[in-house]
């Protein structure tokens, strides 16, 4: 049989006090984290805290500036923007955008709106 440590003698119970102490600590990190969430102070990201990804086909290549121009005109914040260029599509990733625009609809309709921003739908 193969020892690697020998006459190992580890008072476990002796540290009985500071395995409470961390085990307490962890758990009342996790209590705030789960607080913070529920109120919603927590950042984040789309994938947890919910909103609408919209992608867009353009009849033309679009430059993101001006999409970006047009959404913030449109009202929308904290939105993300992905350009896919071989196929003249957009990725349009917005946090609580039902609150701020209405609906999904509502963000087509104002694109098309502007003569410069063509959608295939």
């Amino acid at each position: 049989m193969l020892e690697l440590i020998k006459n190992t003698k580890i008072d476990f119970m002796g540290k009985r006090k500071f395995a409470f102490i961390f085990s307490g600590i962890l758990s009342v990190i996790g209590i705030l984290a789960i607080v913070q969430i529920a109120t919603g102070k927590a950042n984040l990201g789309i994938d947890f805290a919910g909103g609408t990804s919209i992608q867009l086909k353009f009849e033309k290549p679009l430059n993101i500036h001006e999409l970006r121009k047009a959404l913030e005109e449109g009202g929308i914040k904290d939105f993300d923007l992905q350009d896919i260029p071989a196929a003249n599509k957009m990725l349009i990733r917005a946090k609580k955008i039902e609150s701020q625009l209405g609906q999904t609809s509502d963000v087509i309709t104002g694109l098309s709106a502007r003569n410069s921003l063509r959608i295939n739908l």
